[in-house]
């Protein structure tokens, strides 16, 4: 058996395989490689996505923040506020209370200024009786 080289076979076999190639390049390579692109740009875009909802939440996180920060003063002024007007009320009850009781004071000073004087006359009036009571102890010693 002796191996020759036949042409036509030869140019069979090419073009049997340039056509599997025209084949494989338009059913497997082609979808194949779109199939990579595809992949490749949504990766692309997901990439995207993350680096906008990575700013996104980075600023509502900075936006948080200040309402916090502003919340926080808020309840201080509001703390400060109610604290100065309970100092004002307090203070005020103070004043009512002082002003009261100078009031009531000045009442029992001159209602007992009144009663000493009344004192003052009931004994200048039994003084006689004194007088004679002191007389007839000191004779009966």
């Amino acid at each position: 058996m002796t191996i020759t080289v036949n042409p036509y076979l030869m140019i069979l076999v090419f073009i049997v395989f340039i056509a599997t190639l025209y084949c494989l390049n338009i059913w497997l390579y082609k979808p194949i490689f779109s199939f990579m692109d595809n992949r490749n740009a949504s990766i692309a875009q997901d990439m995207q996505s993350i680096q906008n909802n990575m700013q996104e939440t980075i600023e509502i996180d900075r936006e948080i923040k200040q309402i916090l920060e502003n919340a926080r003063l808020e309840s201080l002024q509001i703390i400060e506020q109610a604290t100065n007007e309970a100092k004002t009320a307090y203070e005020a009850k103070i004043m009512k209370k002082k002003t009261e009781s100078l009031a009531k004071l000045e009442e029992f000073l001159s209602n007992l200024q009144i009663e000493k004087i009344d004192l003052k006359n009931q004994l200048l009036e039994k003084m006689p009786d004194f007088e004679k009571s002191l007389k007839l102890k000191i004779s009966q010693i």
